[in-house]
């Protein structure tokens, strides 16, 4: 299993507090899972996109004034590229592959060094 979370599931200032703490959420189940069913052979991974090239920033952009004006300082100067959808893919698919037999429990950032 790989769950797609986000780097707003490794810090809190990426996006608004019900995101962050979603993915945060998420990244706790797929820890989890991992512990719980690796013993059966199940993998549970996360990865954690940075910016990816989707239409999600002209669609879920806050509402409130202030809280957009702060997102945009937080990201100045740390948003070095977006990722193209399917790098993102690639990753994921090698996180389902026999290749990555001994890979439980991982949360990979896939930020181009954003949270580095």
């Amino acid at each position: 299993m790989v769950n797609i979370a986000s780097i707003g599931g490794l810090t809190g200032s990426v996006a608004g507090s019900a995101y962050v703490a979603s993915k945060h959420g998420l990244i706790g189940l797929t820890r989890s899972t991992a512990f719980l069913y690796g013993a059966d052979g199940i993998r549970t991974n996360a990865v954690c996109p940075g910016g990816v090239e989707t239409n999600i920033g002209r669609s879920a952009q806050p509402k409130v004034e202030w809280a957009y004006e702060r997102l945009s300082k937080s990201f100045a100067g740390h948003v070095t590229r977006t990722a193209a959808p399917d790098e993102v893919a690639t990753l994921v698919a090698w996180l389902g592959s026999d290749e990555a037999v001994n890979v439980n429990g991982a949360v990979i950032t896939s930020d181009g060094g954003w949270t580095s």
